[in-house]
């Protein structure tokens, strides 16, 4: 008799389970985070990653500035004044004809400098540029590798756990966000073994 009011208990238990865990698939959490959607999220959240991709920028300008150095500069001037007429003196004698004065000056500058800074800064920058490339190539390389070896500890850890459960005596177990289907399908197989 006692065997049948607890297996009548069980039965109850796991009907009412059923029913709050349909309840619970309504609020669907998130899937499961994947490697890639870590190393994703880890991407856009490092300060160090995210600051030696700042660097490419940079690096990418004083490349595109060594290049603009070998370019000529021009300078384009010109002026216009007007003297009106008037009485000329020089010192304390006097010039009888007045005269009126028009001045125009006009200049195009045109240089080319060519120095060891002009002709090597071109190599210089393109190396510095292949060197923050290789920067933010090493520092995503590593950023990668720690959420890699984080995800593969989180990863063991939860198969330690399983392995717990079930050598402390669990027939079975059922993580937080589950699947509906799933989860009445171990109901029925609890319910048929129970009976």
């Amino acid at each position: 008799m006692n065997e049948r009011i607890a297996t009548r208990a069980v039965v109850t238990a796991l009907v009412l389970l059923a029913l709050a865990a349909t309840a619970l698939v309504a609020q669907r959490a998130p899937s499961q985070l994947t490697l890639e959607e870590a190393i994703t999220l880890a991407k856009g959240n490092d300060p160090i990653y995210l600051s030696t991709q700042n660097d490419m920028a940079a690096a990418n300008w004083q490349t595109r500035e060594a290049y603009a150095a070998f370019l000529p500069t021009v300078n384009v001037s010109g002026s216009a004044s007007y003297q009106e007429a008037g009485v000329q003196r020089f010192g304390t004698v006097e010039f009888e004809r007045p005269t009126d004065y028009a001045y125009s000056s006009y200049s195009v500058n045109f240089n080319v400098a060519l120095t060891e800074n002009t002709i090597f800064g071109v190599s210089n920058a393109r190396a510095n540029n292949r060197a923050t490339l290789a920067s933010v190539g090493a520092t995503e390389w590593a950023l990668e590798t720690r959420v890699a070896l984080q995800y593969m500890s989180v990863l063991r850890f939860m198969d330690q756990i399983e392995a717990e459960l079930l050598e402390a005596g669990a027939d079975d177990y059922v993580e937080k966000s589950v699947d509906a289907d799933r989860f009445m399908a171990r109901v029925h197989a609890v319910l048929r073994r129970a009976m």
